[in-house]
């Protein structure tokens, strides 16, 4: 239906157009992520391209989440230039994007969250927890890519923790059925090392959110097909690893498999060479703690603090990272071919 508008020499009505949407399902193990828009096209900038399905087929697929993402380029004011905001740095109040008093809100009724985020660009956003579904309403396509990532992993988040399987903000890559996760906070570096890894040979699990759970004595990771996040303001004393790829071709012919938890890094940038020592995981609770809790908040019953206890039992090591990627793989590489047997070399 059209939008319809009466007129006359004072006023204008209009009245409202229905509008379809598009969905496509975001293959998610052997589940699927129900999501719409009414621009589709830039899902495959989030997710991995062969794991989104136009249509089910009727097999009797479990869906599990849905999503909905809105672009509506009149309906926020743009009060700067999008291409010129670095979301890693601090917002200054000479910014225009800054409104003095004015700050992100969330809000709470029964089992309904509302995000209001006025930085780093106005959007509306609304979990529920009851059906596990996210509608998301946003300014751009930019803003569209970075809240369909945030919805999936919300989403995401809530329905496995129903199964005890947690969310952990780090990166982790795989390789014979061997996990290593990478802890540290934002804008350290995960995504970097993530990528120059899955460049060298390593299969992906994610560059910022894991899923893990305990089973028996081992933690499993499992793989969030989610594309990384490359953030437009590039560091110029970073040499990638000569096999670096891009993101087109990072995630062709690779696997999501679910792997063993072999070791726990924490990386830092360093000046120097890259270097590996071995720590107490004791020591860094509080690290994985707070890890645990940036994408969900934790709810600590039993099988948590039990999970916790292996996790923080796996072989835990302090990384420091060179400028040269191809140095840190070669030392990442001749790690895991040691066996992890020595503390430090």
């Amino acid at each position: 239906m059209k939008n319809e508008v009466l007129r006359n020499n004072d006023y204008v009505v209009f009245m409202p157009k229905q509008i379809s949407v598009c969905t496509v399902y975001l293959k998610f193990e052997h589940e699927y992520i129900q999501f719409s828009s009414n621009d589709i096209s830039y899902i495959r900038k989030v997710y991995d391209e062969d794991l989104v399905i136009e249509q089910l087929d009727g097999d009797g697929s479990k869906i599990i989440v849905s999503i909905l993402v809105i672009v509506d380029r009149n309906m926020f004011p743009r009060r700067f230039e999008l291409e010129q905001y670095d979301d890693s740095t601090f917002t200054k109040k000479d910014h225009p994007m800054y409104l003095d008093g004015v700050s992100n809100e969330i809000l709470e009724w029964k089992e309904t969250k509302v995000y209001k985020f006025h930085y780093p660009n106005e959007s509306v956003h609304i979990f529920n927890k009851v059906n596990n579904s996210f509608v998301s309403i946003v300014g751009n396509e930019m803003d569209a890519i970075k809240y369909s990532r945030f919805a999936i992993k919300q989403t995401l988040s809530e329905y496995l923790l129903s199964k005890n399987i947690f969310s952990i903000h780090a990166a982790a890559v795989s390789i014979n059925g061997k996990g290593y996760l990478f802890v540290s906070g934002s804008h350290k570096g995960k995504t970097t090392l993530y990528m120059n890894l899955v460049s060298n040979g390593y299969e992906p699990v994610n560059d910022d959110i894991v899923f893990w759970k305990r089973e028996g004595e081992k933690i499993l990771l499992i793989p969030c097909p989610i594309l990384p996040q490359i953030r437009r303001n590039k560091r110029e004393d970073i040499q990638m690893s000569e096999k670096f790829m891009s993101i087109q071709g990072l995630v062709k012919q690779k696997k999501w498999k679910r792997s063993v938890l072999e070791t726990v890094f924490f990386p830092s940038l360093d000046d120097g060479k890259t270097s590996i020592e071995g720590l107490s995981g004791q020591t860094d609770i509080r690290k994985y703690l707070r890890a645990c809790s940036i994408h969900h908040p934790i709810k600590t019953n039993e099988e948590f603090l039990e999970s916790l206890k292996r996790l923080i039992r796996t072989p835990a090591f302090r990384l420091s990272l060179s400028r040269d990627y191809n140095d840190i793989c070669e030392k990442i590489n001749q790690f895991i071919l040691k066996g992890e047997n020595e503390n430090e070399y």
